[in-house]
């Protein structure tokens, strides 16, 4: 599910990427900082803290190996 995910964030940040005419900016800051923030409020009924919190880290793991990368492939042009 992970890879999944991954992929489909990949996808719409370099949708969002050509919008801003494939330039990393405050554009990506901003979303990343958004997506970040909003993972860590999400809350599951049933999951022990253990495992919700060791999900969201997880999810922020995703979130930021894919705003980076994209990051680097903008700055290198």
């Amino acid at each position: 599910m992970a890879i999944a995910l991954q992929a489909a964030l990949r996808s719409t940040l370099e949708e969002l990427a050509v919008v801003h005419d494939l330039k990393a900016g405050d554009w990506l800051d901003e979303l990343e900082t958004t997506l970040i923030r909003d993972t860590a409020n999400i809350w599951s009924e049933g999951l022990s803290m253990n495992m919700e919190l060791a999900a969201v880290e997880r999810a922020q793991g995703l979130i930021l190996t894919v705003t980076g990368a994209l990051r680097a492939q903008l700055d290198a042009g």
